[in-house]
């Protein structure tokens, strides 16, 4: 991990900050992800994760913003029946890059 990538998530005003918008609405989110070794998909087991670091430009960032909206507006139409999708699959400008996957927790209940 590049120095300037390890010193931001370190930095004490991302921690303030986080405490007061923490503070004002409770957060359910889960981040599952594993590091990439070289092992097919499905040999790998997703952990939880503490914190994730999202390097990007900020055309990719309006994309993935993008692809999160259809998501939501996915899971408000269709409810427990929209279980996943992959943002490579909504903007193949993605497919060389991590997998990036949204799903709904209350699919299937």
């Amino acid at each position: 991990m590049p120095d300037r990538i390890r010193s931001a998530h370190r930095s004490p005003v991302r921690h303030r900050l986080s405490a007061n918008f923490n503070s004002l609405l409770e957060v359910t989110v889960k981040i599952h992800g594993y590091a990439d070794e070289g092992r097919a998909i499905g040999d790998n087991v997703p952990v939880e994760l503490a914190e994730i670091i999202l390097v990007a430009t900020p055309d990719e960032m309006r994309r993935i913003a993008k692809f999160l909206e259809s998501c939501a507006e996915g899971i408000d139409t269709r409810g427990k029946a929209w279980e996943h999708e992959h943002l490579s699959d909504k903007d193949r400008s993605f497919e060389s890059s991590p997998h990036f996957v949204v799903f709904n927790p209350d699919c299937g209940q």
